[in-house]
């Protein structure tokens, strides 16, 4: 599962992001990933991202 929430503070913007990840049963040893665990890391990836590109933003405003 995973949830992001952004919210307004009167003073300033504050971007808070929150990625949590269910426990999904391992993979056996050796073989490869599934391509949905890849879709995952790479949302996981781009969300981190996302969340330094905001804070950047944020920091100019």
């Amino acid at each position: 599962m995973e949830f992001f929430s952004t919210w307004y503070y009167p003073v300033h913007v504050v971007f808070d992001i929150d990625i949590q990840r269910e426990p999904a049963v391992p993979a056996p040893v050796g073989s490869p990933a599934s391509p949905a665990a890849d879709a995952l890391d790479a949302v996981v990836d781009r969300a981190r991202r996302l969340g330094a590109d905001l804070l950047r933003f944020a920091d100019r405003i």
